[in-house]
């Protein structure tokens, strides 16, 4: 066996690893996207507390830039949320 798929849990490429050493692992993706998801949102809802004016704003970080509303444009226009251009994603700008 060449290649195996596998879930992200540590248990799953352990016990891939031990059982075909020379195989590559390759993660499932739609597994990695919930799980980025995820953290997306526990951020967002911790930083709405710190911040009001964040407040509706989850769905304008999530939404490719084409689909995103006028409202929603808006937030970036404003600078309420700023893109960055790196592996950080995006800055939420410390305003009140």
């Amino acid at each position: 066996m060449e290649t195996i798929t596998t879930e992200v849990s540590w248990s799953y490429i352990h016990s891939a690893r031990k059982t075909l050493p020379k195989a590559k692992l390759f993660h499932d993706r739609l597994l990695g996207v919930l799980y980025l998801k995820k953290t997306i949102d526990r951020v967002h809802r911790r930083e709405v507390k710190k911040r009001a004016v964040l407040k509706n704003t989850r769905l304008a970080i999530l939404i490719n830039e084409e689909n995103r509303t006028e409202k929603q444009r808006g937030y970036f226009k404003k600078g309420v949320i700023k893109p960055l251009r790196s592996h950080q994603g995006l800055e939420v700008e410390r305003r009140v």
